[in-house]
């Protein structure tokens, strides 16, 4: 015997299973814009950190191959590499890869207001070629330290 039944099964979605779906794929879209907006952030931090990282290394380099005294003139908003020619002048020098002596940092990074000076074997040092020791830089994109053997990390 057949009976009648009332429920109809058609194949689809409901109304509410369609807003629900939107609302989930709204939060997740949400969710991974802000993680990539950050992300982009911090890769852009270290990018810089590693310049910094590469142009202490060249200047302390420089300060074991050329008998001159060659340091980082450190500013909350650029820094600028520097040497003494045979007078004892300053003079800003330009490096491989850069347009300028002085580098000027991205939005949102900031740095130490600080001189780092190397002496003739690559240490840290102050302005008259004394080792002063480990130098930590914080930077708001993170820290950088050279140690007192200048190695930098």
């Amino acid at each position: 015997m057949l009976s009648a039944s009332t429920s109809r099964k058609t194949p689809g979605f409901t109304l509410v299973e369609v807003i629900a779906a939107l609302l989930v794929l709204a939060i997740v879209s949400a969710v991974v814009a802000v993680h990539v907006m950050t992300t982009d952030t911090d890769a852009n931090n270290a990018a810089m950190l590693n310049r910094i990282k590469i142009h202490l290394g060249y200047v302390r380099n420089a300060s074991m191959n050329s008998d001159m005294t060659w340091w980082i003139d450190f500013n909350p908003g650029s820094y600028t590499i520097n040497r003494k020619d045979a007078q004892g002048n300053s003079v800003p020098t330009l490096i491989a890869g850069e347009k300028s002596p002085a580098i000027t940092f991205p939005d949102g990074f900031s740095g130490p207001d600080t001189d780092v000076y190397f002496d003739g074997w690559g240490r840290p040092a102050d302005s008259s070629g004394n080792p002063t020791g480990t130098r930590t830089l914080v930077f708001s994109g993170g820290t950088i330290t050279i140690n007192s053997t200048g190695y930098i990390e």
